[in-house]
């Protein structure tokens, strides 16, 4: 693909009658000079200061600088690629078979053709798949069609600055429906067509895990971060892209920071994901804006001996549960909404206060006492820290 660029001197030749006549030339200048004998001793002191070895350590340093910056593009361009067949594999595999589905709705389920999903719950599941696959192939052919005609002193930073804007208006999009998408994997998950759906693809394709595809563009903004600041890195001053691929480095920079929150919010609604599936007997399921503030675990005590309990704070309730082996067993769980927190004065322990609940049963209105539930945790540094996290999402859900 990359092609070596060869040029030769003003385009011309040197020819052997060309060498003659330098030559001759030089020795007429040189013997018309009176002070040639002594100009010519002078560059005894030249080959003492050994400048070939330099010019030669030079010439090796560029190349090896070249050929550290040629591996930085090719990583770049097979990163591109990779990705491009992972999304095209997501569309072709199970987004197109889906959609087909959903129109014809010829999926057998005890003996009723149901369809795996709505179009609806298509939409929300494959966020904008569909637009980052444009992009990519944007990216890649705008790249390929560089790479087509590449040389030593070949520039790349203005193709890269263009793509880059368009790259970040897609993947902010795909951020913004992240919980959505997780969100309804979850519920899909436990609907059966879909659930044969999905059984039936990844008996065919052995390692392929739907959701871990769905969330392969969330490392996408990061590997353009390392990549570009490297190629930058490794560029030579002297190169003609030099100053563009310094301009990328900073755009991308801004962009890693742009991405950080986005990013760390991604991370924190797998972290709920996970914490779901963990737990058993859980009366809810998971919420698209729901988040984790805080989780620890506890001994709490009962009449036969301490059990350790683990308490997630969530953005919008408490949940406690039970560590049993591998999985967690649900034990109950708080609405905070309007819920009421205080220290214990007599131990490190926190109280939470859950307020006065109306039942309607027949038009009559039953009015149930408030609850207590106590935290202990075990020091004043951990009482303090949920107290004001507490605090905090209650005053939130107000």
């Amino acid at each position: 693909m990359h092609r070596k660029a060869e040029e030769n001197y003003n385009g011309s030749k040197i020819s052997v009658s060309d060498i003659s006549t330098i030559s001759s030339n030089n020795s007429q200048r040189y013997s018309d000079n009176p002070l040639g004998t002594n100009d010519f001793g002078q560059f005894d002191i030249i080959d003492d200061l050994d400048y070939d070895d330099v010019d030669d350590g030079l010439i090796v340093d560029q190349e090896l600088l070249h050929q550290y910056r040629e591996a930085i593009i090719r990583q770049l361009y097979e990163g591109e690629k990779k990705f491009l067949e992972t999304l095209e594999f997501i569309l072709n595999t199970y987004l197109y078979p889906l959609r087909k589905n959903t129109k014809t709705s010829t999926f057998n389920f005890l003996g009723m053709k149901k369809a795996p999903c709505t179009e609806k719950e298509m939409i929300w599941l494959f966020s904008n798949i569909e637009a980052l696959y444009k992009v990519h192939i944007e990216n890649m052919d705008t790249l390929e069609e560089r790479l087509s005609i590449w040389g030593p002193t070949q520039i790349i930073s203005d193709i890269i600055q263009t793509r880059l804007a368009q790259t970040r208006k897609a993947y902010i999009n795909y951020f913004d429906q992240y919980g959505t998408m997780i969100t309804t994997f979850e519920r899909l998950s436990r609907y059966q067509p879909f659930k044969k759906f999905i059984e039936t693809v990844e008996s065919n394709s052995k390692g392929v895990n739907l959701l871990m595809l769905l969330k392969s563009p969330v490392d996408c903004v990061e590997r353009y971060v390392v990549q570009l600041t490297k190629l930058a890195d490794s560029t030579s001053t002297m190169h003609p892209d030099y100053i563009g691929l310094m301009q990328c480095k900073q755009r991308v920079q801004v962009l890693d920071v742009e991405f950080k929150a986005p990013v760390n919010d991604a991370l924190n609604v797998d972290k709920v994901y996970q914490i779901h599936l963990k737990m058993t007997g859980q009366p809810f399921g998971v919420k698209a804006e729901r988040r984790i503030i805080l989780q620890d675990n506890f001994t709490r005590p009962n009449r036969l001996s301490g059990e350790e309990t683990c308490y997630f704070l969530f953005s919008d309730m408490l949940v406690f549960a039970r560590q049993k082996s591998n999985t967690l067993q649900y034990k109950g769980h708080i609405l905070l909404q309007k819920s009421k927190v205080r220290p214990n004065v007599n131990d490190f322990s926190v109280e939470i206060i859950c307020p006065f609940q109306g039942v309607d049963s027949l038009n009559t209105t039953f009015m149930g006492s408030p609850t207590t539930h106590v935290i202990r945790t075990l020091n004043k540094i951990d009482q303090t820290k949920w107290i004001t996290c507490l605090e905090a999402v209650i005053t939130k859900l107000q």
